[in-house]
Formats: structure tokens, sequence, C-alpha cells
């Protein structure tokens, strides 16, 4: 019987014991991670980039340091670039709230305490909770800290005949682009389907809101952010949406 050098096997072993304890320690030095893992149940996200969502641009508002562009540059990238300006590849597009990971710094950042994103979901879905993420203030500046969102509303695209007796906005209303309407949204209305308070001195990287109102199906929706902790931009880490999806 041929024998072993025993050496790769032992590097093996201490290369998965030295993940293990990486993932250990990082769990003691941010608790705020554990928690958020042993206390959400696992909802799929349908405003995963991964699994397909998108922004639409002519709802979202513009990404802070990046300047207006005019109609033709606008235009040109629109239809050439998929909306990117390409002369500022290194600030974070408006798409990084749609990413399934959280890395300090890499937030979308606009200016001002209000703004907000437009979001085409994966699927159609029945709408029942919103997360927000955001980095704990442990790890970050205060500065950072300050750029937090607060109060957030979340809106869904909904036909005329469901709007009767709840609070609805036109959709022109949400259109940020001065250009062209947004799709062909001009004619429909948004809805509101909750209001919450993100806390980002709570415990917990993600905080998850139920969607309390009447249920909506849509796969168009544009979350508000109406203020924030004090600073002259905000910063949006992550955002999702969470429902059931529609066999209508």
């Amino acid at each position: 019987m041929l024998a072993m050098d025993p050496a790769p096997i032992c590097q093996v072993v201490g290369y998965f014991h030295g993940i293990a304890k990486d993932v250990h320690n990082f769990a003691s030095r941010s608790p705020e991670l554990g928690l958020k893992l042993e206390t959400l149940e696992v909802l799929r996200n349908f405003a995963s980039q991964g699994g397909g969502a998108r922004v639409i641009s002519e709802l979202t508002s513009p990404t802070h340091n990046i300047p207006s562009p005019s109609w033709f540059t606008w235009t040109y990238n629109k239809v050439f670039n998929n909306g990117y300006d390409l002369d500022h590849l290194d600030i974070p597009r408006p798409s990084v709230v749609l990413e399934d990971q959280l890395h300090i710094g890499e937030c979308w950042e606009f200016s001002g305490d209000r703004g907000q994103v437009g979001i085409r979901l994966a699927e159609v879905i029945e709408v029942s909770h919103i997360t927000v993420d955001y980095i704990p203030p442990a790890l970050i500046s205060e500065d950072g800290v300050r750029r937090a969102p607060k109060n957030i509303s979340l809106w869904g695209l909904a036909n005329d005949d469901l709007i009767q007796n709840r609070d609805s906005r036109n959709a022109s209303t949400f259109f940020v682009s001065d250009y062209v309407p947004a799709m062909a949204l001009s004619n429909n209305n948004f809805v509101l389907l909750a209001r919450v308070r993100y806390d980002v001195f709570n415990s917990g990287v993600t905080q998850r809101f139920v969607v309390e109102s009447s249920p909506l199906t849509t796969d168009v929706v544009v979350v508000l952010f109406e203020n924030n902790e004090g600073s002259n931009t905000t910063c949006i880490y992550g955002i999702g949406i969470h429902g059931n999806i529609s066999r209508s």
C-alpha cells in the first residue's frame, strides 16, 4: 500500500478550520449580524438584482455628485449604456441597493434627506414585507450614521379600479426625469402600501416591516425616503421587497 503524505490533508483541514474561526470572530465582533440571521425568517427578495429585478431610472432620484445630463447625454446613455453615465463609474449607482451583499462604503447616495428609488420587481407579487439594510453604527463613522434613512414609505403601482378608499398618487408625481415619462405609467396610480421607520441604532443589519394595508398585486414599486438622521446626503445600502407570486 502506498504511503500518503499527510501534509496536504492537514493543510485542507487547517484551511476550513481557519474559515470557521474567521466566521466566528466576525459574528463576535458584530452581534447585529448574528441576530439578523437567527431571528429573521428567510423570505424571497423580489427586489434582488440577481433574481431579475432592476431599477427604474425615471422613478429614481439622481445620484449625488453626478451632474444632471443634457437631453442628448441622457438619451445616448439610455439607448447605448443601459442608462449609465460611463464618466462616473467609480460612484455606486442606485442598482447597488438591489445587490445581495453589503459592503461598507458601497451604498447609493443621493443629495438631501429626501429621495426615492423605483424598482421593477422580478415577479408580479402580492407585497407582504419590506426590508431595509444598513451598516451597524459601530462599524462606520458618525457621518455615515447620519446618512442613514429614517422615515420611509412604500408605494405600489395599481390600476384605477384598485385605488378606491386608498391613499394614492398619480404616477406622474413620482417622475424624476424631465425628458420622457416612465414607461407608460402616466395614466396609472401608486397606492401607499406602508409607512415605516428605520432605526439605525436598533440591533440588526436588516430591519423588516410588514405591509399592513390591503393586499396589492404589482411588479412596480417606489420606495420613498422621507428623511435621514441629520446629514445633507442620504445613503441606501439595501432594499428588499417580499410577498407571494400572483398566479392570476
